[in-house]
């Protein structure tokens, strides 16, 4: 059977609007992968597969697709009560800071439409083709989920081999996912707030069993209640002041080694565990995520994916659920993407370590190649200073002669 060649994940198609509409039209999140390749859409599968990694699971796809494309048009448009619109909306959602549906717009619109083939190149077509747009929504949200839960299994069976400074009775013990959350202490301390830590401390039975039987007047974890799980403690415990500045608990945010990154993006090999456990590796021949998309830096969205993978892995939800009691997985989301575009400082920051973790922690081979105090730099300056004493050898007998 003759495949299609489609082009590369990740990468916008430059092919004509008429190649990618039939294979838009025939977008069907059901179909297995014979249909998809016979059908000419298997390369938009795997195009949207990668979407909740790179700009999050809790899109709305259609508003996403509709508003972006709106917008983009517009910004072409002469209609200047049009424009001035816009321009109000931008004004007034910058003004107030604070990360709702017109940012989700302006921030994973790009992202999306250079991600997934032959969508950019066509916007002001499909503006002309609402049925095809919502088409193309509702393909693009059935995959991420699936996307997604593909992740969240396969972390939901790993995270406990993540988790420091457990023993391996406790691990052995919580590798049962309803036995996690705040049923047990290990777990519930990972997920308690960073500002309820002390509290639970004091006494993490009774903290636990207050978070779990939902007494009136008890413990309540919101969506704006940052777990530490995310938080890289040795950090926080140095740079976070109580007495001088105690609102500040920003310190070793979303800096976590149990943040799973590597362990989604580039393959459990590249994981410090992977040390401790020879039996956590990969399929052999499988490329990573990161390899398979060329994804090469980090972008907030898929931070805060995992982030959200990682805290539903520790909870005692056995599937797989946006929400847990008074926890609520988009308001969470949104809430940190509020304090940070109030703090690009600390998420430029934020940013550059992460791709320096994941994507150069060892060095590039050029990087490599510039070090002078490597045994392969080494011998070759040495290889070169024998050559260098053998060609001026030679060039002094030939001076005699």
């Amino acid at each position: 059977m003759a495949k299609s060649t489609p082009p590369p994940p990740g990468r916008s198609s430059t092919h004509p609007l008429h190649g990618n509409e039939k294979a838009y039209q025939a977008l069907d999140h059901k179909a297995k992968e014979i249909t998809r390749v016979n059908n000419g859409f298997q390369y938009l599968y795997s195009a949207a597969r990668f979407l909740p990694r790179l700009i999050g699971t809790f899109i709305d796809y259609d508003t996403l697709l509709t508003r972006g494309i709106v917008i983009e048009v517009a910004s072409l448009s002469e209609d200047q009560a049009l424009l001035d619109g816009l321009q109000t909306e931008a004004d007034a959602a910058r003004e107030e800071l604070v990360f709702n549906t017109w940012w989700e717009v302006h921030t994973c619109f790009p992202l999306m439409h250079d991600h997934f083939p032959g969508f950019k190149e066509h916007i002001p077509y499909l503006r002309q083709k609402p049925d095809l747009v919502s088409q193309i929504a509702s393909f693009m949200h059935a995959v991420s989920n699936k996307a997604r839960s593909d992740d969240a299994g396969r972390l939901k069976k790993r995270i406990m081999e993540l988790v420091p400074d457990i023993t391996e009775k406790e691990r052995a013990y919580l590798k049962e996912k309803t036995r996690r959350g705040f049923c047990h202490t290990k777990t519930g301390r990972l997920l308690c707030p960073i500002a309820k830590l002390e509290k639970f401390d004091e006494d993490p039975e009774e903290f636990c069993r207050e978070v779990r039987d939902r007494p009136k007047g008890g413990i309540r974890i919101s969506s704006f209640d940052w777990p530490m799980c995310l938080y890289d403690m040795t950090t926080f415990e140095a740079d976070y002041d109580p007495d001088d500045d105690p609102d500040n608990l920003l310190p070793g945010f979303l800096r976590s080694e149990l943040l799973a990154y590597k362990y989604i993006f580039t393959g459990v090999s590249t994981t410090s565990t992977c040390m401790r456990d020879p039996a956590m590796k990969t399929h052999q021949g499988r490329p990573s995520i990161a390899r398979a998309y060329g994804f090469e830096h980090v972008t907030i969205f898929s931070i805060l994916y995992t982030a959200v993978l990682v805290r539903w892995a520790l909870n005692s939800q056995y599937m797989w659920n946006d929400n847990d009691a008074d926890f609520k997985g988009n308001l969470f989301v949104r809430s940190i993407l509020t304090v940070l575009i109030r703090d690009s400082e600390y998420m430029e920051d934020l940013l550059e370590w992460w791709d320096q973790e994941v994507f150069r922690e060892s060095g590039d081979s050029r990087e490599s190649e510039d070090d002078d105090s490597t045994t392969f730099a080494r011998l070759l300056a040495r290889d070169k200073a024998k050559r260098a004493r053998t060609a001026e050898k030679g060039k002094g007998t030939a001076s005699r002669e």
